[in-house]
């Protein structure tokens, strides 16, 4: 009886040091940060130069598309987010700035200033607003729709911008594809405010 008390102790103690190690915190991976960048110039109309500024605000980007988080639906009514992986900034940061370089390139206009929140005398606005940006997995696509709308000296026109490109259903999928989308839509604003913004 005392051998197998004694064994009982030993096995109870031994159970008691593995349950300890259950109930240490788990090691995650560190959250890999992803920046979207420019990789195509635009094939742009050639318009004669304007000597006023664009001001371009700063993106307005609606719910859940504000935060750093890559989004992705796995089936058409549900959204999720990749667990070790975001946006180094909000994609409405990184757009403003593409479509900032790409009318900027164009030297359509005298100066461009991303980011500014007032009309300076004499100069067109430009207003976006990032709509949805995510990854459909069932269509193995990326998917970017925003709206822009450009204030030219009290004019103002808007034009909706949907963008899809094919991606594979993983997270390289996504960053190529948003990578892609991204240029693909910064071109698209950019010849739109080339040709409207006389």
């Amino acid at each position: 009886m005392k051998k197998l008390t004694s064994l009982l102790g030993v096995c109870l103690l031994l159970c008691g040091c593995s349950l300890g190690d259950l109930t240490q915190p788990v090691n995650e991976p560190p959250i890999g940060q992803v920046m979207l960048q420019s990789v195509a110039t635009c094939n742009l109309p050639i318009a004669a130069p304007l000597s006023r500024s664009l001001f371009i605000q700063e993106v307005d980007a609606v719910a859940p598309y504000d935060q750093n988080a890559m989004w992705y639906s796995p089936e058409p009514s549900e959204l999720k987010s990749y667990s070790y992986h975001q946006w180094a900034a909000p994609p409405a940061i990184a757009l403003q700035q593409l479509v900032a370089d790409a009318i900027r390139n164009s030297g359509r206009y005298g100066s461009v200033w991303a980011g500014a929140t007032a009309n300076a005398a004499g100069g067109n606005v430009l207003s976006l607003q990032l709509l949805s940006f995510c990854q459909d997995i069932g269509a193995k696509t990326v998917h970017l729709r925003m709206v822009a709308e450009l204030n030219n000296q009290n004019k103002v026109s808007s034009q909706v911008f949907d963008v899809t490109v094919p991606a594979s259903a993983d997270y390289a999928g996504m960053v190529s594809g948003a990578g892609e989308a991204a240029n693909q839509a910064a071109c698209s604003v950019a010849k739109w405010v080339v040709t409207a913004g006389s």
